[in-house]
């Protein structure tokens, strides 16, 4: 199910019986140091199932005339694949790992037509060899960092949503552009639809319409929610709160009964390894068999740069 950043909050809070008055450790309240840790646990499960429905949707950049490097988005972590479109043809580029060989190859002379063909990965940019001449449009897929949740749920007034529509019609709302890319959902107990654009402060649009039966005049919530796949969301707090007891509570028994139910979904097993079927491990066993990084392609022929420009040849691997 599906959990907010205020669901949460709340759940670690009750495992760690909190109260947020109380300063602990120099801390203005242990609600920061609770917050911080849900962040790092929800960074951690996002870097562990790799980029198994975490990837975001392609990202679009212009290239300019002349121009060798373009700067990445600041929350980028690694590049998937990297498009160039000229014309209607969407070229893919392909990698350069090598500092050397970049060098190599921008001491070679190509017309200013030259089609796009490698780009080189830096720590804030790219390179895109050959230069690009013109201004195209280049498309972007990679993993990202997971936004910080920090927003409490919002549920002032009330909400008309029509099935089959996208549109979100409000009353006694304060709806606000840095809702884009929260989630919704009408009534108690609906789904869960992601906002995709802002219109005033009683209008907002979804990114998929309401399958629900229509509602008027309905309680909702407007939420940060973690981008993991949400049979992960439950164990967040487990993970926050042992880190809690375990260094402002200084009790490291409980702390560890927290993060067992934490990697296996059970209070007593300290094993990480071999076939656990519970908690994130269970979790994350089951994803290494269909994650994208775990194809049944294996290279025949790796390409060399140096020595050949022919295309790796890929076949089915048996087992």
């Amino acid at each position: 199910m599906r959990e907010t950043y205020s669901t949460i909050l709340q759940t670690t809070k009750d495992f760690c019986i909190d109260d947020s008055s109380t300063s602990t450790n120099s801390l203005s309240s242990s609600d920061s140091f609770l917050a911080t840790q849900i962040n790092a646990t929800i960074q951690y499960l996002y870097a562990q199932i790799r980029n198994y429905k975490t990837q975001s949707l392609p990202r679009t950049f212009s290239t300019v005339a002349s121009q060798i490097y373009y700067h990445v988005p600041s929350d980028l972590i690694n590049i998937e694949s990297l498009t160039i479109t000229v014309g209607s043809i969407k070229y893919p580029l392909k990698p350069i790992n090598s500092q050397d060989m970049w060098d190599r190859f921008q001491q070679l002379d190509f017309t200013s037509s030259s089609i796009p063909q490698y780009y080189f990965p830096r720590q804030y940019d790219f390179g895109i060899y050959p230069t690009p001449a013109s201004i195209l449009t280049g498309t972007m897929v990679g993993n990202y960092l997971p936004q910080k949740l920090s927003v409490a749920d919002y549920t002032s007034g009330t909400v008309v949503v029509t099935q089959n529509s996208a549109t979100v019609t409000g009353t006694d709302t304060t709806f606000t552009t840095a809702m884009i890319g929260r989630w919704f959902r009408g009534g108690d107990g609906g789904r869960w639809y992601k906002i995709t654009s802002f219109t005033s402060t009683t209008v907002v649009t979804l990114e998929t319409v309401f399958e629900e039966t229509s509602i008027s005049a309905s309680t909702f919530v407007i939420a940060q929610s973690p981008e993991i796949p949400e049979e992960l969301h439950e164990y967040i707090p487990y993970r926050a709160a042992a880190v809690y007891y375990s260094t402002v509570r200084r009790d490291a028994k409980y702390a560890q009964t927290l993060m067992n139910f934490f990697y296996t979904g059970d209070f007593y097993n300290a094993n990480r390894g071999g076939g656990i079927k519970g908690g994130i491990l269970g979790v994350i066993n089951r994803y290494k068999q269909t994650g994208r990084s775990n194809s049944m392609l294996t290279t025949l022929h790796k390409s060399n740069y140096v020595n050949n420009w022919r295309d790796e040849a890929w076949a089915t691997e048996l087992s």
